[in-house]
């Protein structure tokens, strides 16, 4: 805090009335802050050099009293004042000049703070704590809020239920309720004979399935006993082949179950990645490093192998491709001959199926002629409903002629004389009467013909739908019949079959030793690899450079956090020190002192009013 006194005028000495007032003001003034803790008992800092000040009764020496008190930091100003004294003297403190802390007051005041600090982190902790317990009781305290959000939700619906039949209980019609009740009870018994109905054709459905079932099985066991009496060896061969397609297609379906499952899960993954950019990428990447991975170890492979060792793997390959294409071969060979049999065994049961009579052959030679006589009537359909139309015109021309003939005859008779008026009358009342019949008889005709025009239009219908549906199960037996066929020539093979599973056997037993090899090398290269990574780490354990580095780090940590600590105290005091507003409030007063003392006029008769800072 500072103040000057510029341009002091000759009236107002020291001696005089007013300095006295203006003195007494700024004593005031001065006087307004509470003086820091033992201020009048604190050694100046420009102090004789030698002489040694005394110590209190219960200090000791060489100690600062700051360290065995409990000092106030708002009551200590880091600076003491310089240029704002009160009227005493410069020696009236020990010495004028700056007053500056000393190291052990910067200690005491820090030491609270750390405690503080201390206390923080640890209400911190145990806050931290107090919250991850409150966690699980908050998770089940919402599943028990939705279970009994539930549970109000059925209670409140039971409620409306109770509610809206004691309102109608109470306030309702009891001859509508009672008609209510009849429209509900018929309501339910449609419903129930809908359901009983259904039922009903369910289980008819499933009867014909049965029949049906049981005529195929029936069927199946003939041409079993067939096979059996005319082949025995060829029917061995057809039943381990049937069973062997059986088991086959079970494998087909579980394994198409599992990778629809697996579809699925892709299915969810692909949404997954698609939705986070950043796992998509990283998905993006994991893959392009595994291809890496598996380019550097093929790689590594390639160039672990020497010179005479790839020569003797390509005339292994070599080999073993000659013999691949032999088998190929004969396979081929095999094959063909297989097929020119099947095709022979194919035609030889078309043969018998030809000649096969029974209900089967009777109802699909109905089945044809009915399928012949549909075609027929869908080829004429057109031919047929334009005759139809144009015998409807005609009649409705016919109609017409009639209808103004009628009209023209009505009008005749309005101009007719009254002379034989009642025989006139006799022939035209005939000849309308036959008219009129006539045209009775065209309306019924005309009624006749848009019935069958409607009945046929029905038939046509359900004869397309028909001819659909046995499309659609012809082209489903003719699809079942090439799989099947397609099984017989495939499974008729044992030997290829037989082959196969060889081939793939031996293959599988070469990748197994390949890495089972492959696995042994690995371990123990791992195991090569994990005694020098221990050796390495020992060897960092017993350096000198490493232990020093340790303990430099660790020394460094300590001194960071001491120095964030001080830092953060630093800025606390230096939001408690600001001293703007204090300057602006002494700049202006200054500025009306000055203004007073300018004017010895004003100066008589007035006093000047100092605020405490």
């Amino acid at each position: 805090q500072f103040l000057y006194f510029i341009g002091l005028p000759e009236t107002a000495q020291p001696n005089t009335p007013q300095r006295q007032r203006i003195m007494s003001g700024w004593g005031n003034a001065t006087m307004g802050r509470p003086p820091s803790q033992g201020m009048a008992a604190r050694p100046g800092s420009q102090g004789v050099p030698g002489s040694r000040q005394g110590t209190r009764y219960g200090q000791q020496a060489g100690v600062g009293g700051s360290l065995q008190q409990k000092v106030e930091v708002h009551a200590r100003p880091g600076v003491m004042r310089e240029g704002m004294k009160s009227s005493a003297g410069p020696t009236a403190h020990g010495g004028g000049g700056r007053q500056v802390q000393d190291r052990s007051y910067y200690m005491g005041v820090i030491r609270p703070r750390v405690t503080e600090i201390t206390a923080e982190i640890e209400r911190l902790r145990q806050e931290e704590d107090r919250i991850t317990n409150n966690s699980g009781m908050l998770l089940q305290m919402q599943q028990k809020q939705r279970s009994l959000q539930e549970e109000l939700g059925k209670l409140k619906t039971a409620l409306s239920d109770v509610n809206f039949a004691v309102e109608q209980s109470t306030n309702g019609d009891p001859e509508a309720i009672a008609a209510t009740a009849h429209q509900l009870k018929q309501q339910n018994a449609e419903s129930r004979r809908a359901v009983d109905k259904l039922f009903l054709q369910a289980k008819e459905a499933t009867s014909a399935q049965k029949k049906q079932q049981a005529e195929l099985d029936e069927e199946l066991k003939r041409l079993d006993e067939r096979l059996r009496g005319s082949d025995p060896g060829l029917y061995a061969q057809y039943r381990s082949a049937r069973d062997e397609a059986y088991r086959v297609s079970d494998q087909v379906a579980s394994m198409q179950q599992e990778i629809r499952a697996q579809d699925t899960k892709m299915d969810s993954l692909n949404m997954t990645l698609a939705q986070d950019p950043d796992k998509k990428r990283a998905a993006a990447m994991m893959l392009e490093i595994i291809s890496k991975r598996q380019q550097r170890d093929e790689m590594q492979r390639e160039c672990a192998i020497s010179i005479d060792e790839e020569r003797q793997q390509l005339v292994q390959k070599a080999k073993a491709t000659s013999q691949d294409i032999d088998v190929l071969q004969r396979q081929t060979a095999e094959m063909r001959d297989s097929i020119q049999e099947t095709q022979g065994r194919v035609a030889a049961l078309d043969d018998d199926l030809s000649e096969y009579s029974g209900d089967n052959a009777r109802k699909f030679q109905e089945l044809q002629d009915r399928d012949r006589e549909m075609t027929e009537f869908i080829d004429t359909f057109k031919e047929r409903e334009k005759e139809e139309l144009v015998k409807i015109e005609n009649l409705e021309g016919v109609i017409t002629v009639l209808l103004e003939h009628i009209s023209r005859k009505q009008q005749l008779k309005a101009q007719m004389p009254n002379e034989n008026a009642a025989l006139n009358m006799e022939q035209m009342g005939a000849e309308l009467g036959q008219r009129e019949g006539q045209l009775n008889e065209a309306k019924a005709t005309f009624e006749r013909l848009q019935k069958q025009l409607e009945e046929k239009k029905e038939d046509f219908e359900k004869v397309k739908f028909l001819e659909q549906k046995i499309t659609t199960e012809l082209a489903t037996i003719a699809t079942r019949m090439e799989e099947q066929t397609h099984d017989i020539e495939r499974f008729s093979d044992l030997d290829g079959l037989r082959r196969d599973i060889e081939a793939r056997k031996k293959n599988l037993t070469a990748a197994r030793a390949k890495m089972s090899v492959q696995r042994d090398s690995a371990k123990q290269q791992l195991h090569i690899l994990s005694k020098e990574a221990e050796s390495a780490k020992q060897q960092l354990t017993e350096d000198q450079v490493y232990s020093s580095m340790q303990q430099q780090e660790q020394r460094l940590r300590v001194v960071w956090q001491a120095s964030f600590a001080l830092s953060d105290f630093v800025r606390q005091k230096e939001k408690e020190t600001q001293y703007q507003g204090t300057k602006a409030d002494c700049v202006r007063l200054v500025d009306e002192i000055q203004v007073e003392l300018r004017d010895p006029k004003r100066l008589d008769n007035s006093t000047v009013q100092v605020m405490p800072m």
